[in-house]
């Protein structure tokens, strides 16, 4: 399989300069592999200067310099395309750091899926946060290296042609996304690729191949909107550094706990009481509308409406449900209740443990300012 390297560029050098010096040090199992550079039109040529003299000992190198300013989400699409050369492209934005084995694990999930239409393309980091709420994310552990998400990776992603061109199509059909079921938040991104992504996923029912160990490591050293006074709200853990890793992958079917655009579980069949509920899950009470006749949802539900309620003690958050440990955080309510009850959470309750909850934003916040007070008096 011939895969190429593919980093979108713009101006920081030196994030760039400490991404390629993980490349060079990461294992390619003397495959031949190409690094291609798409850089960004900033007025300045240093980053185009580094790329050039950049020395790429795998295979071939390019250097692709746009003569306009393209931006990050048009930067994004040019590298999918060049699916049109390339059997997969790993893409990896300026910002980020790969793990030894990253290839080992892109590549390998890339031939095991490659003729699986139901895979939209593989992600190399893992989200220890789901992305929307900022709660701590754990998928249930079934014994593979892989899970399976409606939810698309921009920290380090591979696409084969196959599932680009899939995607490409659907994108040119699809610049209105707003009857989706998507995360509002999502939603909203004004520049976002990735929106769109998410949305061909959870529109046709495709997923993400994710790494349970990530491969990419996301320090955030460009400060960017992942960052509050330093601190990384989506810190990769755990981080593999071992490079020796050989990863089980497990065929699609034989997973039978997936993820939905919220991170939650897919609707399914749970026995509550020696009865059968279809239900869908609404664990941080984000969701907007509800398809199935029965959810089970963190809101403030009237008691009347409550079939049964459960605790928040086990993480997974679903394993709670999963295994009929009874409590009052989660409630089991019909679909029209849900309809009728308090609107969308912006805060998951704080009875859910969290890894980084709104009171430790205010200090952060106001050290900010503080600083900023600080630097005006001077």
């Amino acid at each position: 399989m011939n895969i190429a390297i593919v980093i979108p560029c713009f101006k920081r050098i030196q994030t760039l300069s400490e991404l390629c010096q993980t490349l060079l040090k990461a294992s390619y199992d003397g495959d031949i592999v190409s690094l291609v550079f798409s850089v960004d039109y900033s007025g300045t040529d240093s980053v185009a200067k580094f790329a050039n003299a950049f020395e790429w000992p795998y295979g071939p190198k390019r250097v692709i310099e746009h003569e306009t300013n393209i931006g990050l989400r048009n930067n994004i699409i040019f590298c999918g395309d060049l699916t049109d050369e390339y059997d997969a492209v790993i893409v990896i934005e300026d910002d980020l750091e790969v793990a030894p084995s990253f290839y080992r694990f892109a590549k390998g999930a890339a031939k095991f899926y490659e003729n699986d239409d139901r895979i939209g393309g593989v992600s190399i980091y893992h989200y220890y946060m789901e992305e929307i709420t900022h709660t701590l994310f754990l998928p249930i552990y079934e014994g593979y290296d892989a899970y399976f998400v409606q939810w698309a990776s921009s920290w380090g992603q591979l696409w084969t042609r196959t599932q680009w061109h899939s995607f490409k199509a659907w994108y040119e059909e699809h610049q209105d996304i707003s009857t989706i079921p998507i995360p509002m938040g999502a939603r909203y991104w004004e520049h976002s690729w990735k929106k769109y992504y998410i949305a061909y996923l959870a529109d046709t029912n495709r997923y993400f191949v994710f790494p349970f160990v990530s491969q990419i490591y996301n320090g955030n050293k460009a400060a960017g909107v992942h960052t509050v006074n330093h601190l990384v709200v989506f810190e990769s853990s755990p981080y593999d550094i071992s490079g020796t890793k050989e990863f089980r992958l497990p065929d699609f079917d034989a997973i039978q706990y997936k993820y939905d655009a919220y991170f939650q579980l897919m609707p399914r069949i749970v026995t509550i009481n020696d009865k059968p509920y279809k239900v869908e899950f609404d664990l941080l009470g984000h969701k907007e509308q509800i398809k199935e006749d029965y959810v089970i949802t963190s809101r403030k539900c009237n008691k009347e409406d409550v079939i049964e309620s459960f605790d928040a003690g086990m993480i997974p958050l679903e394993c709670n449900i999963l295994t009929g440990k009874k409590g009052n955080v989660f409630h089991l309510i019909p679909r029209k209740a849900f309809n009728r009850s308090n609107g969308i959470q912006l805060i998951p309750s704080v009875r859910i443990r969290r890894s980084i909850e709104w009171k430790q934003y205010l200090p952060l916040y106001l050290n900010r300012l503080f600083d900023a007070v600080k630097r005006h008096l001077r």
